[in-house]
């Protein structure tokens, strides 16, 4: 589970991982695919928070689509950063592949959904992840 997966990442900063939404929303993903957009997007939120930072995953409905949203309140990016992230083998961490938000974001698009990432240096960062509700992507 990616609670198995991260708990001890975050114990290790003293971050807080903050979960809210609905429950029993109806979303037609491939399992796997929804498990790794969630890691990936985990676990960058989790590199880019300080400690005793927060992050927050929240999963809610808006009209016809489902809306999952990560939310740090870490480094944050600049504009120029932002505009490569999704971009394949770049990354601002030493050792890291900059592989995570390629791979997140051809998952994302794979089953038809959309994301995208606000970002403010020094506050944090946002990403939004939208599926229509119901939506037979696989």
């Amino acid at each position: 589970s990616l609670k198995t997966l991260t708990q001890a990442q975050f114990h290790a900063k003293g971050v807080t991982l903050a979960l809210s939404g609905e429950s029993g929303l109806s979303l037609e993903v491939d399992p796997t695919h929804l498990r790794q957009i969630l890691l990936n997007l985990i676990l960058n939120a989790l590199a880019a928070t300080p400690e005793d930072g927060t992050i927050r995953l929240c999963v809610y409905r808006e009209n016809t689509d489902v809306l999952l949203e990560v939310i740090d309140n870490g480094c944050g990016m600049d504009e120029a950063t932002r505009e490569r992230v999704l971009q394949p083998f770049f990354t601002t961490r030493p050792g890291g592949t900059g592989l995570g938000m390629a791979i997140t974001a051809e998952l994302v698009n794979s089953n038809h959904g959309t994301m995208t990432i606000h970002s403010v240096p020094g506050e944090g960062t946002q990403v939004r992840v939208c599926f229509r509700e119901g939506n037979p992507s696989i």
